[in-house]
């Protein structure tokens, strides 16, 4: 019985993502990118008008709007790649959830600033120069 009640919400998910085509992935496409010009934006005024003076809005700053947008791009990729998984029953897409999800938690959790940390204070690399 559960595994009925599964499949048909499987069924009925698949059924409310077929109208996905080209046109709203341009849209989605199109969102995404004028987000990050907005942000870009944000940031020039934030450098060139002192009285602004808000860091969030840097890009060079960790955990600022910018980086959280960012987070929310990589959950929104994730998020639409499972659709696109379900919808046509693809599992070559499951791949690249995961590439998307690690990119995600490599990101928010600083993964590979935190390994570096770790390799450069226990394994005494010195600088080549």
């Amino acid at each position: 019985m559960l595994g009925q009640r599964f499949i048909h919400r499987i069924i009925t998910l698949k059924e409310s993502i077929k109208p996905l085509n080209q046109r709203s992935a341009s849209l989605f496409l199109t969102l995404l990118i004028c987000g990050d010009l907005v942000f870009v934006v944000l940031h020039f005024m934030n450098v060139l008008i002192p009285s602004l003076k808000n860091n969030l809005l840097s890009l060079e700053v960790d955990k600022g709007y910018p980086e959280m947008y960012q987070y929310l791009k990589f959950l929104w990729i994730i998020i639409v790649l499972i659709f696109i998984a379900l919808k046509d029953a693809a599992l070559h897409y499951v791949s690249w959830v995961l590439i998307f999800a690690y990119f995600l938690l490599d990101d928010s959790l600083q993964v590979h600033e935190n390994v570096g940390y770790y390799i450069s204070e226990n394994l005494s690399f010195a600088p080549i120069l």
